[in-house]
């Protein structure tokens, strides 16, 4: 052994000491395909899962229809063409048939259909000739709601007449489709095409991207997205993946929002969209950039004058959206980051929020301007929340927003930082508004203007991850200067009663991680008490002490509400559908970490659990440690003893939705990372 091996054997055992683990660890069925179609074209995407009311589990996800080029579309992503993709459903009955059995899941159904339709002409292939654009689905999203299930996407499928392209210099002249939004929702059975219906909500004259859907038993349900006028931005890869995912806006971009016409559940209104609307102020009037040299044309391929574009000052993007229970009409809560229109003065963005009735969508300008938690001079991203109906019992904690914030305005290093919303005896409190949250925000946050913004006197969020391996309650008040080098991203939070988790990937220098492979990322969690005030300190779940490994795509889930076995507490007829607050599951992707330019590989996908609390953590398993695995999704019973799980797997070329059912089971001790060993590194 190398005296490098030894002294990362000795630094991981030191590593093990820190964790305290449980006598339990998950054992997994074997993995089953669930896209595999006739014939199988490999293209499985963003594979997602959910549960209804009733155990029916469903599974969504992206896939090829067919190989030939004259139904290819261009991936600005990778920059390079592809088959067009549709969305697919299938579905399995858990409480009634065993999951695990490929044959007891529905025929997948194509509800979206579009790959092989073109609701317009584009020189897509940069050549100087127009041809068919076919419908290509974005990432699907999924929500299940009572005994609803509910998809969102993006397409560039859109029949509205009023469609718009943009062509892009920077990938060879080719002229792209502009996308437009779908929903699509069905009850009790899923199987078949005609037990769905499917609405377009935009029409394609902005491209539409990042779409956000969210829904509750009762009926109510909303989604979000935003709209860019010029097109997708390609990106700049100044940070982690391969960019076009919408963070770069142009000035104009708006969130959009649309939400469910009831909150009484009646099965004869739910799925009817309101008109969407703008939640923020972003448009302010017509024209091009001085600098825009990316074409506009309409669905004829004539250039859009520039008087019939929208711009404006700043742009917003990647918004997230919640749904509130707890009053009527339930709350959402929109949350987002949005460029400073500082005028070259301060780069980067800010995080803002809106709280509202989620049938009251803001509407004038000092709403839907937003309330912005960030510092005004630091450059703020990924906005990600958490909140439940029932505040803690103990503490009243009921909301918590998190985002990432650091002295680069986009691509660097940066911490997590976040505010806590508390609802209390104070009359109007509902545990969201900006006078909720602590520590405090200004109470003008509603800053019109970067003039104003710089102006507020928001007191400092607390930062989660300064320091973070040896992180303890003092440094929460840390500022971002502190340690410039060292970079948190991929935060998850869960919350439950008096219980905040929040996880997030590290590493201690963050442009030494992200441009070579000398230093990597490992998944820390810490907990907040809230009843008593106190942090815990980050515990590191994943502990790769070997820089070769990167840690990416983590997961944090908490356990769902009561199911319909477990209404009443004196008479549970199903105990799994009884809620475990204490459990949180944890999952991680892992890859190779190479030196920048280079392309990574996808490893595998890792699981554990506590269920006290994060006090222990149970041992790691390894999720069959073959071929290249990604995106995991998580869908546990409400008492945590039972994860159903998907995620996206590549073998000879072709890519499939996978799915596997952890159980939890007692630990038999073993001496290999990989199969769950408490206190052994994994070297390669």
């Amino acid at each position: 052994m190398t005296k490098k091996s030894v002294a990362y054997l000795l630094l991981g055992l030191a590593l093990c000491t820190s964790i305290v683990w449980g006598i339990e660890q998950f054992s997994l069925t074997q993995a089953i395909e669930l896209s595999t179609q006739a014939p199988d074209y490999g293209g499985a995407y963003k594979s997602k899962i959910v549960s209804t009311s009733a155990g029916i589990l469903v599974v969504v996800y992206g896939d090829y229809v067919e190989n030939e080029p004259s139904h290819y579309v261009f991936d600005a992503k990778s920059s390079s063409l592809r088959p067009a993709r549709d969305v697919f459903i299938t579905a399995c009955d858990s409480a009634n048939s065993d999951c695990s059995v490929k044959g007891n899941w529905s025929i997948p159904v194509n509800i979206s259909n579009t790959a092989l339709r073109s609701s317009m002409q584009s020189d897509w292939n940069g050549d100087g000739s127009r041809t068919d654009y076919h419908g290509d689905s974005d990432n699907p999203h999924i929500f299940a709601s009572g005994s609803h299930v509910v998809v969102t996407w993006a397409d560039k499928f859109c029949d509205s007449g009023t469609q718009r392209s943009v062509t892009y210099e920077e990938f060879g002249n080719r002229e792209i489709a502009m996308s437009c939004l779908y929903a699509a929702h069905a009850r009790d059975d899923f199987s078949t095409l005609a037990d769905w219906t499917i609405d377009r909500l935009s029409d394609g004259s902005r491209d539409a991207k990042q779409d956000v859907s969210k829904g509750l038993s009762n009926g109510a349900w909303a989604i979000t997205w935003q709209e860019d006028p010029l097109g997708l931005q390609p990106g700049e890869g100044e940070g982690p993946g391969e960019g076009s995912s919408g963070a770069k806006t142009s000035n104009g971009t708006d969130i959009w929002y649309t939400y469910s016409s009831n909150v009484s559940g009646a099965v004869a209104d739910i799925g009817v969209w309101k008109t969407p609307v703008r939640v923020t102020n972003n448009q302010t009037g017509f024209g091009l950039p001085p600098d825009s040299s990316n074409p506009i044309r309409d669905a004829a391929g004539v250039a859009v004058e520039p008087d019939q574009i929208e711009t404006g000052d700043v742009g917003a993007s990647r918004a997230n959206l919640g749904l509130v229970g707890g009053s009527n009409p339930p709350n959402a809560v929109i949350a987002y980051e949005e460029t400073k229109g500082s005028a070259g003065a301060n780069q980067g963005k800010f995080v803002r929020y809106h709280a509202f009735p989620y049938n009251a969508p803001p509407v004038t300008e000092i709403e839907k301007a937003g309330c912005i938690v960030s510092d005004p001079f630091e450059g703020a991203r990924r906005a990600r929340f958490v909140a439940q109906t029932n505040a803690g019992s103990a503490s009243r904690i009921r909301f918590a927003i998190f985002w990432r914030q650091g002295l680069y305005d986009q691509g660097g290093p940066a911490d997590i930082m976040l505010r806590v919303g508390y609802k209390t005896a104070t009359a109007g409190s509902t545990g969201f508004r900006p006078a909720d949250l602590d520590p405090p925000v200004d109470p003008d946050c509603y800053a019109l203007d970067f003039t104003s913004a710089a102006n507020l006197g928001n007191a400092a969020p607390l930062n989660l991850s300064s320091n973070t391996p040896g992180a303890t309650a003092a440094n929460l008040s840390d500022s971002s200067a502190n340690n410039p080098l060292e970079n948190a991203r991929a935060h998850r939070a869960v919350l439950r009663g008096d219980d905040l988790y929040v996880g997030y990937i590290y590493s201690g220098d963050g442009v030494l991680a992200d441009t070579t492979d000398q230093a990597n990322y490992n998944f820390f969690v810490r907990r907040l008490d809230a009843a008593t005030g106190a942090w815990g300190s980050p515990v590191n779940l994943s502990r790769y002490v070997y820089t070769g490994i990167n840690v990416l795509e983590p997961r944090l889930v908490g356990m769902p509400g009561n199911g319909p076995g477990c209404t009443d507490p004196d008479n549970i007829t199903i105990p799994e559908n009884c809620q475990n607050q204490d459990v949180v599951i944890a999952a991680w992707g892992t890859e190779t970490n190479v030196y920048q330019g280079e392309t990574s590989n996808n490893l595998d996908i890792y699981i554990t659990r506590t269920v006290d609390k994060a006090v222990t953590w149970e041992p790691v398993r390894v999720i069959a440690n073959t071929n290249s695995k990604g995106e995991s999704q998580l869908r546990p019973t409400p008492d945590g003893e039972k994860v159903f799980m998907v995620w996206n797997e590549t073998a000879s070329g072709k890519t499939d939705t996978m799915f596997s059912i952890a159980t939890a089971d007692t630990f038999t001790p073993v001496d290999d990372y990989e199969s769950g060993s408490s206190c052994s590194v994994r070297m390669f």
